[in-house]
């Protein structure tokens, strides 16, 4: 969903939009969409694989870990981590 025809909101866990992806192509919706989760899920990314290195470093937990990429999988994919497997 486009805001004020300016492109696709990238939302933070607390529900704000400090950015928005423009695109001009023919696929615009799904393309800016996608884009936007991705840049959302930037973070809980980053914080996954900082885990999956501690864990395969000998350091952390695989559970928390693994939590932790599933959480960011489902964000990029626009799902909520209730919806998490």
């Amino acid at each position: 969903m486009t805001v004020g025809g300016f492109g696709f909101p990238v939302a933070d866990k607390d529900g704000n939009t400090p950015a928005f992806v423009a695109s001009w192509r023919d696929n615009a919706a799904e393309e800016g969409s996608a884009n936007a989760r991705l840049i959302a899920a930037a973070p809980d990314m980053l914080a996954a694989l900082k885990a999956a290195e501690r864990w395969m470093s000998g350091e952390g937990i695989a559970t928390d870990a693994l939590d932790m990429v599933r959480a960011a999988i489902a964000r990029a994919e626009g799902r909520t981590s209730d919806e998490v497997a």
